[in-house]
């Protein structure tokens, strides 16, 4: 219901966590969701999964923010070099940009200044 999702929403605005995992639900034949009463229009289904991946990237934003105010160190495996920049998904699961990336599948390490793209350099 609007009530649910409204309730949902305010729970996880509430929860220090660094991104939501958000998919629609759609109907598979034979299982007992897909014959339940009641059942959301896609309309509503997709303005709410919308709604959730905003809240996910401000979630985003405010612990790449976290990471550069408190300077935590980044690592990971450099992905690609391009325009300057080795790329790498860090251990924290936040996208870096380390400017003296050399090559792929070297280690790449950096501790955030500002954010970046999608990510932080």
């Amino acid at each position: 219901t609007d009530m649910e999702f409204a309730e949902t929403l305010a729970f996880l605005q509430d929860l220090d966590i660094a991104y939501l995992h958000v998919f629609s639900f759609s109907k598979r034949p034979g299982t007992p969701a897909a014959i339940m009463p009641d059942q959301v229009p896609k309309h509503i289904i997709s303005a709410r999964s919308i709604r959730l991946s905003e809240l996910s990237n401000e979630k985003k934003e405010t612990y790449r923010r976290r990471l550069i105010s408190e300077q935590v160190s980044l690592r990971g495996v450099c992905e690609n070099v391009a325009g300057g920049y080795g790329t790498f998904l860090s251990d924290h699961y936040i996208r870096g940009y380390d400017r003296n990336a050399r090559s792929a599948r070297q280690l790449c390490h950096i501790t955030p200044q500002s954010l970046f793209r999608d990510g932080v350099r």
